[in-house]
């Protein structure tokens, strides 16, 4: 595992993600041992960019994938959430700032979602749409910064996402909004 860390495209400002702390999750079915843990990892671009890289065991832990990464090829992508729903379809959740135009005032930052069809085989990301985040809008804490524990859960079938976004409303430095996800 290699860090590195995440910079403001555009202005080279630093952004506080939690990059040292993993996602992990289990399938929820009785009888199965599937297992799945989600990171940041800069070692698949030689220690340049971030990528959030996956490994998952079939066997209760006992083994493990070599990891793989699920975020898009390019740019900086940070803070890993993994959730299995009831059938035992894992999601997998991050960050990145891939749609962020430069030279404008925000910084714009994309929630993606991706879902296992079968081991090994994820389908492409897609942007949550109903998300507006500008991060140069979040509170400062060692970075621009979202918030270590972002969430995301099964519901039945089904998922959902905690997620922060900065100055929804002038009075507050950020809130904390409930996503369903496709």
């Amino acid at each position: 595992m290699r860090w590195a860390r995440i910079l403001d495209p555009d202005t080279g400002a630093r952004v506080r993600t939690a990059d040292f702390l993993p996602s992990v999750a289990a399938d929820p079915r009785r009888g199965h041992a599937e297992l799945y843990v989600a990171w940041q990892d800069a070692a698949l671009t030689g220690g340049t960019q971030a990528q959030v890289v996956l490994s998952a065991s079939r066997d209760g832990g006992r083994t493990w994938s070599p990891p793989a990464r699920l975020s898009r090829d390019q740019g900086q992508a940070f803070l890993p959430q993994l959730a299995v729903n009831e059938l035992g379809v894992p999601m997998l959740t991050y960050f990145d700032f891939s749609r962020n135009l430069p030279d404008t005032a925000a910084l714009e930052t994309t929630l993606w979602t991706r879902v296992q069809v079968r081991p090994g085989c994820w389908t492409a990301p897609r942007p949550v749409p109903e998300l507006a985040i500008d991060l140069r809008q979040a509170p400062v804490a060692g970075g621009y910064f979202l918030g270590d524990y972002v969430g995301i859960a099964s519901h039945g079938i089904g998922f959902g996402a905690l997620v922060p976004v900065p100055r929804l409303r002038p009075d507050d430095p950020a809130d904390v909004v409930y996503v369903r996800l496709r």
